[in-house]
Formats: C-alpha cells, structure tokens, sequence
C-alpha cells in the first residue's frame, strides 16, 4: 500500500502521462483512489468484460460486481480527485 503523499505521487505521474497522450491501463481494487482521472471503467470478472464505460455512467453499478462504490457516490455528491 503507498501512504497519500505516494499515492498522490502516483496519480499525478499517470495524469500527466495521459495529458501527453499516452494510454494507460491501471488494474485496481481501490477505485476510490484513480475515478476522478479515468476516461473509462472496466469490471472484470471470470475473465470476461462484464461492464465498461465513462465512470459517470457505472460508478453507481460497481457494487453489483463487488466493488465498493467510492465515497462520494455514497454521500450523493461530485466526483474527488485525490489531487486536489
């Protein structure tokens, strides 16, 4: 696990990388962390694509596939950037 200041480390590396132009896939369990920088969501399961699209459209689908919904769909407000 990084501690904030590393993951904020993080986070603004793979923004800045997508501002270049680069691609990035990231696998995680920690959605929290990484939705207010992605342009999309993939939920695997079983080896198959069971969900994908804009986060704004699935952030409040997560759950069905055993993903925690981040914090700020639970409190019914906007998307937060850990970098901010």
């Amino acid at each position: 696990y990084l501690d904030y200041p590393g993951t904020r480390e993080v986070l603004k590396h793979m923004v800045d990388l997508h501002h270049q132009g680069h691609t990035l896939v990231v696998t995680t369990h920690d959605v929290e962390k990484v939705i207010a920088h992605v342009d999309r969501i993939a939920i695997i399961k079983d080896g198959e694509i069971k969900l994908s699209g804009p986060p704004e459209s699935l952030d409040k689908e997560l759950s069905r596939f055993g993903v925690r919904p981040p914090c700020y769909v639970l409190l019914g407000r906007e998307k937060i950037s850990w970098l901010e």
